[in-house]
């Protein structure tokens, strides 16, 4: 089969095909891995792998985004991903927040930023893909809301490295690599320096939607101690359960006395565990 595009990291060389394969070459063993083979419909154009090549990325002739586990064999359509600009796209992986992948649109200097949630109680044997953007909590059912938006660049700007909530890039117009911090790109907003007192439980509201977002549940209860409101927790309790962390769902429960809750949640671990 004809490669069409192919990735390298440390220990496997990962191409596709015009025939639609991917296909994993392990640079130790000097064997293809067939067990983490993919045939698709259409022909791969692009392709993307995190560095440990348990992650990939790819887009086919029609623009269509998906994002593939070679573990689990499994192929996910990315929602909202940029379509028709396949041939002009560029993939990132973020350098510190590992779950979080982006597309650069080049005709439009647009970034796209998604979070991959992994298995989850709706999707247990796929993936959860959720395109970043404005986080907020609703608070009448205590769950957070992503309505989904690209990171305009402006034309000058080529994104090179993402890590955290920094976006390095290349300026084409002077040659120079420029920092950039955008919280849609990478959601981390220090309030501390720059909200007044007034501003501070809306700006820390916004801080621990994004926290939920990037499936950062640690900070999260943190935050939510801070704001200490019933739909922040809900909001955590409810992220915990949908990603299947029992001991998270269990905390926040205890904190709010939910104890028919917490039991319910205790035989559903059991049941995870012994699974």
């Amino acid at each position: 089969q004809e490669p069409t595009c192919f990735a390298l990291t440390e220990s496997f060389l990962i191409f596709g095909t015009a025939m639609g394969a991917i296909e994993l070459y392990s640079l130790e063993d000097g064997l293809f891995s067939k067990g983490c083979s993919f045939q698709h419909t259409r022909h791969i154009v692009t392709l993307s792998a995190n560095s440990l090549a348990t992650n990939i990325i790819f887009v086919d002739c029609e623009g269509e985004g998906y994002f593939y586990n070679p573990v689990r064999r499994c192929a996910t359509l990315i929602p909202y991903f940029p379509h028709n600009c396949h041939d002009t796209l560029q993939l990132l992986w973020d350098e510190c927040n590992k779950n979080v992948f982006m597309a650069f649109d080049k005709v439009k200097s647009e970034l796209h930023s998604f979070v991959n949630e992994g298995s989850t109680a709706t999707l247990p044997m796929g993936d959860t893909i959720v395109k970043m953007g404005h986080s907020t909590i609703d608070k009448t059912v205590g769950a957070v809301v992503v309505t989904p938006q690209a990171v305009s660049l402006g034309p000058d700007l080529i994104p090179l490295i993402s890590y955290g909530d920094k976006l390095k890039c290349l300026s084409k117009r002077s040659g120079t690599i420029v920092s950039v911090s955008t919280t849609m790109a990478s959601p981390t907003i220090t309030f501390h320096a720059t909200a007044s007192e007034k501003d501070l439980p809306s700006s820390l509201e916004a801080i621990f939607a994004q926290s939920l977002t990037l499936l950062k549940l640690e900070k999260a209860w943190n935050e939510s101690l801070h704001l200490n409101n019933i739909y922040c927790y809900n909001a955590l309790a409810t992220k915990a359960l949908h990603l299947m962390n029992i001991p998270m769902a269990v905390r926040v429960n205890r904190h709010l006395g939910n104890a028919a809750t917490i039991t319910t949640l205790q035989e559903l671990e059991k049941k995870k565990q012994s699974s």
